[in-house]
């Protein structure tokens, strides 16, 4: 299960298919999902700062390898699932070398595969800020012990 805390953006234009991906995933998360049919909203939306974005590579407008660029732009740490009805290996491909985490083909039988890896990524997504506070934590220490020690030598002096 991951945090309240947690936002989760579903980028997909199949309105059908957006809806049931939202129930399934309200089944396995906490946290707020916002749906988005078009990677124009996703984008003006990013300044919410969402954990995880699952993008549809076959959007209108911009597809999902440009909304993909744009959202790394605007904060690189975003991880991202992405989905499509497409075949091309070159696709899957290039959106990995961009910065998804996990590429899935789009299928009614995916969703908890996806919903699965979705959980896994938050949990490590959490596990890594935790790791960041408690190393950020000992820094602050430790600067305090230096700067107190400075201050007992200059005044003992």
């Amino acid at each position: 299960m991951n945090s309240k805390d947690d936002i989760i953006f579903l980028v997909e234009d199949d309105e059908m298919y957006s809806k049931m991906f939202e129930y399934k995933l309200k089944k396995h998360c906490d946290g707020v999902i916002k749906r988005f049919s078009c990677g124009e909203d996703c984008i003006k939306n990013m300044y919410l700062n969402p954990s995880l974005v699952v993008l549809d590579y076959q959007l209108p407008n911009i597809n999902g390898l440009e909304t993909l660029k744009q959202i790394k732009k605007y904060n690189p740490e975003t991880l991202i699932v992405s989905l499509t009805n497409n075949n091309d290996t070159n696709v899957k491909k290039r959106l990995l070398e961009i910065g998804v985490e996990k590429h899935f083909q789009k299928s009614k039988d995916t969703y908890d595969e996806i919903c699965k890896t979705i959980d896994y990524l938050l949990l490590t997504l959490r596990s890594r800020k935790d790791e960041q506070e408690r190393v950020q934590s000992i820094v602050l220490i430790t600067v305090l012990f230096i700067l107190m020690g400075i201050l007992l030598f200059y005044t003992n002096k």
